[in-house]
């Protein structure tokens, strides 16, 4: 039919497709916009007027999902909007993103879940919402959660802030569990981690910088899974840094506790020697740990402990991370070496 697209031949790809138990090289075509054809393990004969992509050495597979990402919009916008975000999301082969509440101002209102779903209609990957459950992510008076719920939002976060008091974090999950969405939580106890800006370690203690202890992350997750194991709701730890965090979510998930995990790139590819020479680009939250962190939680993603990679996309302006080591933002703005 006139105005169609050509058929493109996908050649030689490792096809990756979990649902259907597929991970071979092979063809995959593409018709109408539709994949009409696929052939592990086999080559298709490619229709005259196809476009033929040698797909060698790559994977095939269903767009990626990132259910951690932050588009800094509303309020961010110098450094992100969700036009941007998007397009970002799918240079980098996701085609699906959950966005965190922590904007401004914060996505903890029905008004602002709304505000983000019609600035999305329009991009090309789908956004998802994840609103606030407390209040302007204070944690100290519950947002509107069941109407954010009904106005689209697919699950719940305070994310930048863990949830510091237990009687508030039960009550979340409470929510949590009678609307049928997950929590995510960020791990960190304030009071154990305050004014650290990298791993706990000798590397710190030779760059004079304050400390931050895996023990700031596996307080929070463990008490909340204990929290958690009369509540049934489900439970999301956001990008697990520790080790240790690892051996929590193992032995809450084989005791029937609701909870899942993420890590994140950068956690399972540096250490906190990333940090010598007051790199800010190695500055993360949570902070790059040892060899010994990535080694466990490598284990943990093979072992199907930890769920989900999650790239916590989160950019700052080069004006922000100029500043030194103490005051520059968490996060990265340019591709780094593992060392």
């Amino acid at each position: 039919m006139s105005g169609e697209p050509a058929p493109i031949l996908l050649r030689g790809g490792r096809i990756v497709d979990a649902a259907a138990g597929i991970d071979r090289e092979g063809d995959v075509l593409i018709a109408r916009g539709r994949i009409a054809k696929i052939a592990p393990g086999a080559r298709i004969d490619a229709p005259a007027e196809a476009r033929t992509v040698d797909c060698g050495g790559k994977i095939v597979c269903a767009g990626l999902v990132d259910p951690h990402v932050h588009l800094r919009e509303p309020g961010g916008e110098a450094k992100e909007t969700i036009e941007t975000g998007a397009a970002a999301a799918i240079a980098g082969g996701f085609t699906t993103v959950c966005c965190m509440p922590n904007t401004n101002p914060a996505i903890d209102t029905p008004t602002v879940v709304r505000y983000v779903q019609h600035a999305a209609r329009h991009v090309p990957a789908s956004v998802f919402v994840v609103a606030a459950a407390t209040v302007g992510r204070k944690g100290e008076q519950l947002a509107p959660m069941a109407s954010m719920a009904a106005a689209g939002a697919v699950g719940f976060s305070d994310d930048g802030e863990g949830i510091a008091n237990p009687a508030m974090m039960r009550k979340v999950l409470e929510v949590c569990a009678a609307l049928g969405k997950p929590f995510m939580q960020h791990c960190q106890d304030a009071q154990l981690s305050e004014g650290g800006v990298m791993n706990e370690g000798p590397v710190a203690t030779r760059l004079g910088l304050l400390p931050w202890p895996r023990e700031a992350e596996e307080l929070m997750l463990e008490r909340d899974v204990r929290l958690n194991r009369s509540i049934g709701a489900r439970y999301h730890a956001q990008h697990l840094s520790s080790g240790g965090s690892a051996g929590i979510l193992r032995r809450a998930r084989a005791e029937g506790n609701r909870v899942s995990g993420e890590v994140s790139p950068h956690h399972l590819l540096l250490t906190d020697e990333a940090c010598e020479g007051y790199d800010t680009q190695a500055k993360m939250n949570p902070p790059l740990r040892t060899a010994r962190d990535i080694a466990e939680l490598k284990e943990a993603v093979a072992d199907g402990t930890i769920d989900v990679l999650a790239t916590d996309h989160a950019p700052h302006t080069a004006a922000e991370k100029a500043r030194d080591f103490a005051s520059a933002p968490f996060g990265i703005m340019r591709a780094m070496s593992r060392p």
